[in-house]
């Protein structure tokens, strides 16, 4: 036996040596024949490439024979090359000048050479791969453009194919210079490409393909692929491309194609086009073929590339809450059949790993899912209603729960069957997965309704395993006996039973959105499930959380695990906050006071730490290239860390000690602005609330806890700058046109348009204009007669029912005015009565102490609707543009046919001093029916708009903007200017700094418009934006200067131009 196998030994030692044998003889053959194509190819070069100065060489020879020559000797050498032969140093010289020489015969007048050279293209991109740009690969980026239009479909398809490879490997970079960036070789790129018209080649190409049947499925893939790097990462392409609506509609057609490479690359594209906001509701707008089509590709008999695909191009256009509410109707319902059978189809691979088509396409479904979950709306009842509990129940726990019997404690799972889930918790083999369904878990719990047992059959057996175990791995997260750890061992128990790091963050967030869902089964479930996981150390883990959040606090996180450790503290901590039995050891040991601190600390901070910093599996690469997308902000903000913290105390702060002691205190001063004024825990903490709320920057999540921590003091509170404007309308009498008149006598004056606007519910019937007034005259003008029927009926008294007391009448019209009110404690009840009657949800909620719900916008304190129909009965005053432009449309409520504006008296001197100086002079403009501004109509626009608002409507900026043209983007940015100078007139605060931001932001999206910009400026005596423009132009000086294109300036704006030149200079060389 021994002799039988050591002759095999033998045997095998000699056959591998013969094999290694003859593979060094063909590599050495291989190689001598790579010599000798490369001394062919040297010669065939040879005869077309000269020099065209020291350093540059170029493609000379017309000579057809020649070409052909050389283009045979280039395909030889190529078709014999491997990418390891590629990387040697002696072919560094032959491979430059194939590619200096394919640069040249691309550009051939014989269409055989030029299909010849795209194919060597293609096997040279192929080979290079990202050695291609050192090789000066984007200098074949024009000679291939060009052939795209080709009549020949071979020759067009290989330079698609070529040019496909040569983008991917050009792809615009940013590098960043100390706080500027300069751009590679990308924006060439784009402007080579825009010379050529290489973007209308293949949209002609494409639409080309649907009428001619000879050209094949894999000349639309290369076509449409191509058309998709270019959308990626080039945006300038996106609009130009969207907005031609037989394209969008052609890709829908081949998105249904039962060929799944074409049906999957049509896809691509579509999505690529829907990384423009503006493009993306052009294609909303083909509502009914898109949805159709979305939801054919999402059918469970398509190929899963094609599927995936559809899911990636849903997620596109559910970025907002109005893409999402589009889809409303039958179709969506579809798309969530779609999401869960894609979620389930693992089944038939139980016991094995999965596909990679498979997991693909669960991860993509499992983010559809949380894209369109992120928005309330009627789609969460669709994924109840199918089965969405068991579902994440067997995708979580399938693998640790077959075959075990779940034993009950009344409603909660008993420990021990969940410690012996979360032992074998490892073993799952898709922890990638994981993540996302905790995020759906999530989101379904804080936007479900109060009422869903009522409506849906749900399975509870399976939301309560789902419950038990992520309410004990959330406390494992966080603790060891007190001590919070993530790390280390827990207990005696090993590091397998704590979440991968990449699922703490989404496991305390399902927690915390279980906790306070409006579904009370699923809040109090939760709670219970959590008092269970947290015994019997709970008091002493708490103590220790609050330890690392005032840790947290003061060293403001220098990595993405310090933050994550705060993140998940808050969050706990926001979650233990509901259990009753615990706040006391949380008020002991200063919770309000840590979370105070910390509340400052980072509302203060320059550090944001958003989700994505500290969850990578909502990391998208499509975020980092999406353009012209507004509202996509998460309701949290990118303050992660600010929004649980103000959670947490919002929480707490009810019935606190330190609630009454800020109230005291308030009480005592009289007057909030006492207060606010104070360097007292009590001025602070106002103050710093105050500041969150006014502040718009902040999200909307943010501001709503900050207003419900003020209300626990007494202070319902929306304010903004607007509102502290409209105080004085509220604090003076003099244009008032209202006497509200309660039973026992007392009354308060108020102004028609402002109720009307804000309050209606307070006036009668017969003081409003309602929808059912409004004339068929057409362009939703108002009829006339109905128009002077209300103007006439303006009744100056209006009595109250006898329900009603002055101090809540006063304080529902302070909010009205202002948007702010301090409620005594024993006014509470009647205000809410009061607020119930007149609608106003946001003070209700506040007075009623409800948790905001998810999603909920902050409401603006403004006066825009008494712009439109409900305050036009009311206008006292016309504002006259100074042109004399004739109106195209016939206004309601005059005779005048040039541009105006109707408003109101009470509302201008409100918002401007130098109007209710006017108003009050007693000149003869002061009773004027007509004020003429000296701006035109559309700064005219612009400035009513503030005065109603507090705002100034900001220029369209993106791709709408880009593809503006040239004159009307100077006359956007002309109407700033002159806003800008009658606002120094008027005293209007901060709206010259707006004006010169939208400028300036414009200006460096079109550099070109700067000279006639710092003209228009310099005409107005806008200083600031003539030197804001300056340095705009400051980089092209010399070239501009060079050219004569600074001629049509005075000297003293070149002057001001030059300095700013020589400045920048200075600066670099420093």
């Amino acid at each position: 036996m021994r002799s039988m196998n050591a002759g095999r030994s033998i045997s095998r030692k000699a056959s591998s040596s013969s094999r290694t044998r003859n593979h060094n003889q063909e590599e050495l053959a291989h190689g001598q024949h790579i010599i000798h194509l490369r001394e062919r190819l040297h010669k065939a070069l040879t005869l077309g490439i000269r020099s065209k100065d020291e350093k540059t060489k170029i493609w000379w020879n017309t000579d057809a024979e020649v070409q052909g020559q050389a283009i045979r000797a280039i395909s030889a050498f190529v078709t014999n090359l491997t990418a390891n032969i590629c990387r040697q140093p002696s072919l560094q010289a032959s491979l430059n000048e194939t590619m200096i020489a394919l640069k040249g015969l691309l550009q051939s007048e014989s269409q055989q050479i030029c299909s010849m050279s795209a194919e060597v293209a293609v096997k040279l991109t192929g080979l290079l791969g990202g050695s291609l740009v050192k090789f000066g690969g984007e200098e074949l980026v024009i000679p291939l453009a060009q052939m795209l239009s080709c009549y020949k479909s071979t020759t067009a398809m290989s330079s698609a194919t070529a040019l496909n490879r040569i983008l991917e490997k050009v792809k615009p970079r940013r590098v960043l210079n100390g706080q500027s960036g300069s751009v590679s070789s990308g924006d060439t790129v784009w402007k080579a490409l825009e010379e050529t018209d290489a973007v209308d080649s293949l949209v002609k190409g494409l639409q080309k393909y649907e009428s001619d049947e000879a050209k094949s499925a894999e000349y639309y893939v290369e076509f449409a692929s191509l058309l998709n790097t270019i959308l990626w990462w080039w945006p300038k392409s996106r609009y130009i491309v969207g907005n031609n609506k037989k394209l969008r509609l052609g890709l829908l057609a081949h998105c249904r194609s039962h060929n799944a490479s074409v049906a999957s690359t049509a896809l691509r594209a579509s999505s690529a086009m829907a990384l423009c906001g503006e493009v993306a509701l052009k294609q909303i707008e083909d509502k009914d073929m898109l949805w159709s089509t979305i939801r054919q590709c999402l059918d469970d008999s398509r190929p899963r590339i094609v599927r995936v695909e559809a899911f990636r191009f849903l997620q596109s256009l559910a970025r907002t809450v109005s893409g999402c509410n589009a889809m409303a109707g039958p179709h969506l319902r579809h798309f969530v059949e779609g999401i869960i059978q894609a979620l389930v189809e693992w089944r038939s691979f139980p016991h094995e790993k999965w596909p990679p088509d498979l997991e693909m396409l669960v991860i993509e479904a499992c983010r559809t899912a949380n894209a369109l979950l992120r928005w309330s709306g009627d789609h969460h009842s669709y994924f109840w209603k199918m089965g969405i509990e068991k579902v994440l129940s067997d995708l979580l726990l399938s693998d640790k729960s077959d075959g075990q019997q779940w034993s009950k404690c009344g409603d909660v799972y008993q420990g021990q069957q969940v410690d012996s889930v979360i032992r074998n918790f490892h073993i799952n083999k898709h922890p990638i997965i994981r993540p996302h369904l905790w995020d759906i878990f999530g989101w379904l719990a804080i936007h479900c309704e109060a009422n869903l047992d009522t409506t849906i059959s749900v399975k509870k057996e399976s939301l309560l395993r789902l419950i038990s175990f992520a309410c004990k791995m959330s406390v494992r997260t966080v603790h060891k006996r007190g001590q919070l750890h993530v790390q280390q061992e827990i207990g005696n128990q090993s590091t397998q039973e704590v979440p991968d790091i990449s699922e703490r963050e989404p496991i305390c967030r399902a927690v915390l959105f279980l906790v306070y869902s409006p579904f009370k089964y699923l809040s109090s479930q939760t709670q219970l499930s959590l008092a269970q996981a947290l015994e019997p150390f709970g008091h002493e883990w708490l103590q220790s959380l609050l330890q690392t959040i005032a840790l947290g606090a003061c060293n403001n996180g220098n990595s993405v695990s310090d933050d994550l450790l705060m993140v998940v503290s808050l969050m706990s901590l926001a979650s233990f906050s509901s259990l009753e039995m615990y706040s006391w050891t949380l008020h002991k040991y200063n919770g309000l006071e840590i979370l105070s601190h910390a509340i400052r600390f980072y509302s203060d901070s320059e550090v944001r730490v958003s989700r994505s910093n500290v969850s990578s599996h909502v990391v998208s690469t499509t975020h980092e290239r999406i353009c012209c997308w507004n509202d996509i902000q998460d309701w949290e903000g990118n303050n992660l860390i600010l929004f649980l913290a103000l959670w947490a105390f919002a929480k707490l702060v009810p019935n606190s000690v330190f609630a009454q002691k800020v109230k005291q205190h308030i009480y005592v001063q009289g007057s909030i602005e006492n207060v606010d004024c104070e360097e007292t825990e009590a001025g602070v903490s106002i103050r710093q609330f105050q500041k969150l709320v006014a502040d718009n920057s902040f999200a909307p999540g943010v501001r709503w806890y900050a207003a419900y921590s003020m209300a626990c003091f007494g202070i319902y509170s929306f304010p903004n700058k607007f509102g502290g404007r409209m105080k004085k309308a509220f604090d003076n009498d003099e244009m008032s046109d209202l006497l509200l008149i309660l039973s026992d006598g007392s009354s308060l004056f108020a102004h028609l348009v402002i109720l009307a606007a804000r309050c209606p519910s307070l006036l009668p019937s017969s003081y409003l204009i309602s929808k059912q007034n409004i004339g068929s005259l057409g362009d939703g003008l108002l009829d006339q007669e109905t128009i002077e029927k209300a103007q006439k009926k303006v009744y100056r008294e209006v009595r109250l029912s006898s329900k009603l007391h002055y101090p809540a009448l006063r304080n529902i019209l302070e909010f009205v005015y202002t948007g702010t009110v301090k409620i005594d404690e024993e006014n509470v009840a009647d205000v809410r009565l009061l607020a119930k009657r007149c609608s106003l949800e946001p003070l209700l909620s506040l007075l009623y102490k409800r948790t905001p719900s998810w999603g909920l916008q902050v409401l603006e304190c403004n006066l825009a609707s008494a712009l439109d129909v409900n305050g036009h009965p009311y206008s006292d005053v016309i504002l006259q543009a100074q042109e004399e432009k004739h109106s195209s449309k016939v206004c309601s409520l005059c005779s005048l046919r040039t541009e105006h504006v109707h408003v109101h008296r009470i509302v201008l001197s409100s918002n401007c001093d130098y109007l209710q100086a006017l108003f009050r002079s007693g000149m003869r403009d002061s009773s004027s029916q007509v004020v003429q501004v000296p701006v035109g109509w559309e700064a005219l626009k612009k400035l009513v708009y503030f005065l109603y608002t507090g705002e100034i409507s900001s220029c369209k900026t993106g791709c709408l903007w880009n593809n503006k043209d040239a004159g009307k983007q100077l006359e956007d940015l002309e109407a700033y200017i002159e806003l800008s100078c009658l606002a120094e007139q008027w005293f209007l605060e901060d709206v010259p700094d707006v004006c010169l931001s939208v400028v300036c932001e414009q200006l460096k999206m079109n550099f070109n418009l700067c000279p006639k910009i710092i003209q228009k400026a310099a005409d107005y005596s806008q200083w600031a934006i003539v030197e804001e423009a300056a340095q705009c132009m400051a980089p092209a000086y010399s070239r501009m200067r060079d050219k004569g294109e600074l001629e049509e300036l005075d000297d003293k704006l070149v002057d001001i131009v030059r300095v700013a030149h020589v400045r920048l200079s200075q600066d670099q060389k420093a």
